[in-house]
């Protein structure tokens, strides 16, 4: 029965003003400070699919090179 009620929850996908994913079930009016992440919205195992490929894929893209790192602690002042 649990699992039959689970997969009836339609869940959409927030995000906070500071990159912070939540899901948020659908029916529910969006807190203050947050806002629907693309119209992404359906099961829990699926919202939680999509943040977890958007949240990595932006942490990469946010990745600055270790070399870089390297290279200004070796460089000559």
């Amino acid at each position: 029965m649990r699992e039959e009620f689970q997969k009836t929850l339609v869940f959409k996908v927030i995000v906070s003003n500071d990159k912070q994913y939540s899901l948020w079930l659908l029916d529910r009016e969006v807190p203050p400070g947050w806002y629907d992440a693309e119209p992404m919205q359906g099961s829990a195992v699926e919202c939680l699919a999509y943040i977890k490929e958007v949240y990595f894929r932006e942490r990469q893209l946010d990745a600055e090179p270790v070399s870089s790192y390297v290279s200004q602690a070796q460089a000559p002042e």
